[in-house]
């Protein structure tokens, strides 16, 4: 990947940020202090195959996130991060890089909906758990039909056998020899099958008749049941004589 040169100074700058805030506040661990460079080379190997609208769960120490939105600024990044310590580095590191293009999400990941988010979206995460647990954290992001997650995992790839009912792997896309990227989504007969019910259902009438319609009924109602003539509905004139309702045999 070709990069200039002031995304260059901000990746170095990203570096530095991360190792000084990493002294107090446990971002990354002490082994991945020594190989900064080559988790930013990581992250920057799956950006083509990311689209417009990206989050990062669980971004903690800000891979993949912010090397992404460094050298992509047409990407909208999201940064969620449960942690609140981690979430303040994440929100000074992009305000200190000017990076406009990423906004910083401090929510448990249980609690987001997809109606918050731009769509279609893709939600990418590397050591955040097993795909079971994933999907699990992501169900009210996965709710939107053009949604997709994506993990980094090792090559073989483990855990996708286990992933819960109505969800689907699409493909396995191998990043190098060591590493999978593996797209999940929520399978596509129950996206259908949601989005084909109204958003509220009623079983009355389209719109309210009129009240002058109401009326008439019901002065014919109460003329013929006051002159004690036979009307067509039996069951209301039982509800009035504080009658017990005819139950007739079922027909199979």
């Amino acid at each position: 990947m070709i990069i200039s040169k002031k995304q260059k100074q901000q990746l170095d700058r990203f570096e530095e940020l991360l190792l000084l805030w990493n002294k107090t506040h446990n971002l990354i661990s002490k082994s991945q202090t020594t190989s900064i460079k080559e988790h930013i080379e990581d992250s920057l190997s799956i950006a083509h195959l990311l689209g417009r609208n990206v989050m990062d769960l669980g971004s903690g120490g800000g891979f993949p996130g912010i090397p992404i939105a460094i050298t992509n600024p047409k990407k909208k990044i999201f940064l969620v991060e449960r942690k609140q310590s981690k979430a303040a580095f994440l929100l000074n590191t992009t305000t200190q890089l000017e990076l406009e293009n990423i906004q910083v999400v401090n929510q448990d990941s249980k609690k987001l909906s997809s109606d918050n988010f731009p769509s279609p979206l893709e939600i990418v995460t590397r050591a955040f758990g097993s795909p079971y647990k994933t999907i699990e954290a992501t169900k009210g992001l996965l709710g939107a039909p053009k949604n997709h997650l994506k993990l980094m995992k090792t090559h073989p790839p483990r855990g996708i056998e286990g992933i819960p009912e109505n969800y689907q792997v699409e493909k396995i896309e191998e990043i190098d020899e060591n590493e999978n990227f593996i797209e999940i989504s929520i399978e596509k007969k129950r996206l259908a099958l949601r989005d084909g019910m109204p958003k509220v259902a009623n079983l009355g009438p389209p719109s309210s008749p009129k009240t002058g319609v109401i009326s008439a009924a019901l002065y014919k109602f109460i003329e013929d049941f006051s002159d004690n003539k036979k009307t067509k509905y039996k069951c209301i004139e039982d509800f009035l004589k504080n009658n017990y309702p005819e139950i007739g045999r079922a027909h199979v």
